[in-house]
């Protein structure tokens, strides 16, 4: 009897052993993760545990190892009772075993049975891949449009993988194409010719599926499939009815071929956006300014200029094109200079006063700044807003203010918080700037919306000098030559 005892404990254990080493890590996890939905359990049972889960489904509770094995005497059979019969035929289509599978379909496999996933063998065949297992499918009559309850078919799987030669297998082979799937195709980056033959079976088509598909076409270089939709019968030519998303989209991606194409068709060429009052120039280059590819750029710029863009436009911020090339580190000088020869103002303050000239200080953007400045022109500021030889002299860079002091009128002239140059370089510690501005005649007496003049804020400053502890050596010398500079000016004065 305690031999019986012992043999059947131990037929227990193997077989609970055996259970587990049948799992994947992905139905161990399920087991033995700790707290866990049951209620969001797959709708079948993926592992021995997976039934009786079933059976308590409408609860969460922490189970733990020791109780997961407890109850796999009922499990075990659960599992096997309720399990998918043709597991193994799945697994061997992912293994591409066709002969195996073949096998199999010729003995009475249905042919378009799903596994735990929705998928049928198809359709799992076009997931890895298998182009001769998805022939052998398709060749004993698998139902190449099913649809699973994820809305997936094997042809969409085929996009989503990219799998050419499967996609124009199934092409051949009666699929049904909806306008879903031209949109699909196109976003999936599907060959062009190979939309267009999908494009033939389409017969109807709904104004929004339509401008879907131009929206998508944005991110192409299709122009012949672009072409082909508007010759359809069922194309928009009603210029108001079209999309105008699809047109800002091919700004965004410097797709001037398709620009031209929509603005063909009819599209505002003259479109501003609702809120920031932005044309097709102005969200061409705040999309692009910093866009590494400025040929295309360019190209972009004057294929809109050419198809009548209104070049002097300017946003609800009172910013023209040249703001945003100069609002970025990255320079686009000849863009620059294409919109000065077409008379862009870059002294043109926006609404807090900055003009593109001095954008190209703060940006460092050292040949569009050169390029301004060889012009007549040079607008100084608005008084309590911005002051050009201030930005410079608060600037790091001394290339901008060396550059300037020479040219301006008035070195004293008051920026925000009526700071005069002298002021803002203090507050970078700029000292050869305050040095520069001192020997050309600039005021030290001069006092901010603060009541402060520059000895304040020189002040201040060695104040906190003095009173900070360095976090390292070379923090110490940068303090104790900040000191040294401040006490030399400060007798200056």
């Amino acid at each position: 009897m305690k031999f019986l005892k012992i043999t059947l404990l131990s037929l227990f254990l193997f077989s609970n052993c055996y259970t587990l080493s049948q799992l994947n890590s992905q139905d161990k996890n399920k087991i033995y993760g700790g707290t866990r939905s049951i209620f969001n359990y797959s709708s079948h049972p993926h592992n021995p545990f997976g039934g009786i889960f079933k059976f308590i489904g409408y609860v969460s509770l922490p189970f733990n190892f020791a109780l997961d094995t407890a109850i796999l005497p009922f499990t075990i059979p659960h599992y096997y009772i309720t399990r998918n019969p043709y597991t193994k035929v799945f697994k061997k289509i992912k293994e591409n075993d066709i002969e195996y599978v073949k096998k199999k379909i010729e003995s009475g496999y249905p042919i378009d049975t799903e596994d735990d996933n929705g998928k049928t063998g198809l359709m799992l065949a076009t997931s890895f891949g298998n182009f001769e297992m998805v022939k052998l499918f398709v060749e004993n009559k698998a139902d190449v449009n099913f649809k699973s309850y994820r809305s997936e078919t094997a042809f969409s799987i085929s996009l989503r993988t990219g799998n050419e030669k499967i996609q124009d297998y199934l092409i051949q082979n009666g699929i049904i194409v909806n306008p879903s799937t031209i949109g699909n195709s196109i976003k999936y980056g599907v060959k062009e010719n190979t939309i267009i033959k999908l494009l033939a079976k389409i017969e109807s088509c709904s104004e929004e599926e339509f401008n879907n598909w131009l929206k998508e076409l944005a991110f192409t270089d299709y122009i012949t499939l672009a072409n082909k939709i508007f010759e359809k019968s069922y194309a928009i030519n009603d210029p108001k009815k079209l999309d105008i998303k699809a047109l800002v989209l091919s700004t965004r991606t410097l797709n001037s071929k398709m620009i031209q194409l929509l603005i063909n068709k009819g599209m505002d060429v003259n479109y501003k956006t609702s809120v920031t009052h932005e044309n097709l120039n102005l969200l061409t280059l705040k999309f692009n300014k910093d866009a590494n590819n400025q040929k295309k750029l360019f190209d972009t710029i004057k294929v809109l200029t050419k198809l009548g863009v209104q070049v002097n436009e300017k946003n609800s911020e009172n910013e023209n094109a040249l703001h945003y090339l100069t609002q970025s580190f990255h320079q686009n000088t000849e863009i620059v200079k294409f919109f000065v020869s077409k008379g862009l103002d870059f002294n043109s303050p926006n609404k807090v006063g900055y003009s593109p000239l001095m954008n190209s200080i703060l940006y460092k953007q050292k040949e569009t700044f050169d390029f301004f400045l060889s012009k007549k022109t040079i607008w100084e500021g608005k008084k309590g807003k911005s002051s050009l030889l201030g930005i410079a002299a608060y600037n790091d860079d001394s290339y901008f203010f060396d550059k300037l002091v020479t040219k301006v009128k008035d070195i004293n002239f008051p920026g925000h918080m009526n700071r005069t140059p002298l002021i803002k370089a203090a507050l970078n510690n700029n000292f050869s700037n305050i040095d520069t501005l001192l020997e050309k005649g600039a005021n030290p007496t001069l006092k901010d919306t603060d009541g402060k003049t520059l000895k304040d804020y020189l002040t201040d400053e060695l104040d906190h000098s003095n009173n900070i502890q360095p976090y390292s050596e070379g923090e110490k010398l940068r303090q104790k030559e900040i000191v040294k500079n401040i006490k030399r000016i400060l007798e200056r004065l």
